[in-house]
């Protein structure tokens, strides 16, 4: 596992964070036959940064690989003998160059020292910090943004450059596959619950006038009481129906399916 950060010209990054991470997408879409181990394409400010952190974490590779570490080797007395270059392994960076950003991936061993140093570095020199395992992107010690992260981006899940009104009708052109499934699903239990409680009115007033004609006072009270439990059915079945029909037409833009 590596530590991966950043630094960049803070004039050349957008503050928007949905901009930036265009910018750095597109600024870091490394390329299969280009070279990104030429500090001559760097601006003198990302240059100097790249060079003072070669002192303490050589190239892992390219042109400056050697010359890295000889030079680490020998501001490094100590580390001497058969396990020096094992050593020197370990402190490698691999820095990918552009003329406006540099990155760089270090030995998560080091992830604490290498933070203090290159965000220092950095700062001093004006140029903008991009910690990638925290989101946070820093202009100056005073500006920064912070990226939405994985979690964020699945909840907003609509396109950034486009608004959607659930209260337009769908046109029959574009209706989608899950809004036709659901109005399919539903609506036939929508159209039942209009129609329940018709049949139950007439089956409530046929009983009426059989409970009032019969010559038994129980029974006539009995088929009363039954066929008043089933109004009160019928009345909840109806309004399940409406609130039924007003979401079929909240998720589809129309109350029957034809309009779809």
């Amino acid at each position: 596992m590596s530590f991966d950060i950043c630094v960049f010209h803070a004039s050349a990054a957008p503050r928007n964070p949905i901009d930036f991470v265009e910018w750095f997408n597109r600024t870091t879409d490394w390329e299969l036959n280009k070279e990104y181990d030429n500090d001559t394409v760097c601006q003198p400010d990302l240059k100097e940064w790249y060079h003072c952190m070669l002192k303490h974490y050589p190239a892992m590779n390219g042109r400056d690989c050697e010359s890295s570490r000889q030079a680490y080797l020998t501001s490094h007395p100590e580390i001497d003998g058969d396990d020096a270059e094992l050593i020197v392994d370990d402190m490698t960076a691999d820095y990918c160059l552009t003329p406006d950003l540099i990155y760089a991936a270090f030995n998560w061993d080091f992830a604490e020292d290498v933070y203090k140093l290159s965000r220092d570095e950095a700062f001093r020199l004006g140029l903008g910090f991009f910690d990638l395992t925290d989101n946070c992107v820093e202009f100056s010690p005073t500006e920064s943004i912070r990226l939405p992260n994985e979690e964020e981006k699945e909840e907003e899940n609509l396109p950034l450059t486009e608004t959607v009104d659930i209260n337009t009708p769908v046109e029959q052109s574009h209706t989608p596959k899950g809004i036709e499934r659901f109005a399919f699903k539903n609506q036939r239990m929508y159209y039942a619950l209009f129609l329940l409680p018709i049949m139950v009115l007439v089956a409530i007033f046929r009983g009426v006038r059989q409970g009032i004609a019969s010559t038994d006072t129980i029974d006539g009270f009995l088929y009363i009481i039954i066929f008043s439990c089933i109004f009160l059915i019928a009345i909840g079945l109806f309004i399940m129906g409406v609130i039924g029909s007003h979401r079929l037409k909240h998720r589809t833009g129309c109350y029957f399916l034809n309009e779809l």
